[in-house]
């Protein structure tokens, strides 16, 4: 599973609360990547979450959910909600699909962190 978000901003927010100072001094890629419309997207709707789905401690739940989507194996891409930005979504991509193929990488820019982030 390859985890993507909508935005550079959103992605840079995802890693500054998943990694430390050190993780963020690493070298980073930003991807541009295109997505034809022909691809089936499939949507995990807010509504349809537990209301504590962004709690750490239920991480399964939202674990559980991209494992099952993988096994199924219905579509190439999962839209599922941001836990940091409801009204923003992150993107999964099932390498595993035919149709990820179809998927491809546009742009590659190197990417560093502000380094006043996580001081």
């Amino acid at each position: 599973m390859i985890y993507t978000a909508s935005s550079r901003s959103l992605a840079c927010l995802e890693n500054v609360v998943n990694r430390d100072q050190f993780g963020l001094m690493r070298p980073f890629n930003i991807l541009t990547i295109n997505c034809p419309p022909s691809i089936k997207i499939k949507t995990v709707l807010l509504k349809s979450l537990s209301p504590d789905w962004k709690d750490r401690d239920q991480i399964h739940l939202t674990r559980s959910l991209g494992e099952n989507w993988i096994r199924e194996n219905r579509s190439a891409i999962l839209r599922v909600p941001s836990s940091l930005i409801e009204e923003e979504n992150n993107y999964l991509l099932n390498p595993n699909h035919p149709d990820f193929k179809l998927i491809k990488i546009v742009k590659t820019q190197p990417f560093v962190f502000d380094s006043r982030i996580k001081l």
